[in-house]
């Protein structure tokens, strides 16, 4: 496995609405976040709030503190510093009876350890066939 270290940034709010923070998702993944999560949490005084935890290659890390800043009127964000263990990642198409679909594979010393088709060309391969999402993803594994 490889070895890289990343930064998460975090960031409560409990003034933000769950559209704005979905919206802020969307932009931070667009943006070349790792990953993006929101946690319910609650503050001081029982106040319910959400964490947003933002991934990002560490070169990146002022970068993106701006950005969660800007979007969502944070006054601060606090940073970690994280080491994260990865596999080897390929994507190929194989055709499939729904039509290509790409698989991602994850390996080690070139031994598959796990993989799963993208998502995105489930879904599509979902619409054009009318097929539940689910029974297609079933049939997939």
């Amino acid at each position: 496995m490889k070895t890289d270290v990343c930064a998460l940034l975090e960031t409560n709010l409990d003034d933000v609405t769950p559209e704005l923070l979905g919206h802020v998702q969307g932009l931070l993944m667009e943006a070349g976040a790792l990953d993006v999560w929101i946690t319910p949490i609650l503050m001081k005084k029982g106040r319910p709030a959400q964490m947003l935890s933002v991934l990002v290659k560490e070169e990146r890390l002022d970068e993106f503190a701006l950005r969660i800043c800007r979007e969502t009127g944070s006054l601060g964000v606090r940073v970690r510093r994280i080491e994260r263990r990865i596999l080897d990642r390929s994507v190929e198409t194989r055709e499939t009876e729904f039509g290509p679909i790409r698989f991602k594979t994850g390996s080690s010393n070139g031994e598959s350890v796990s993989g799963k088709p993208e998502y995105e060309d489930c879904v599509a391969a979902a619409r054009r066939t009318g097929l539940p999402l689910k029974d297609l993803l079933k049939r997939l594994s």
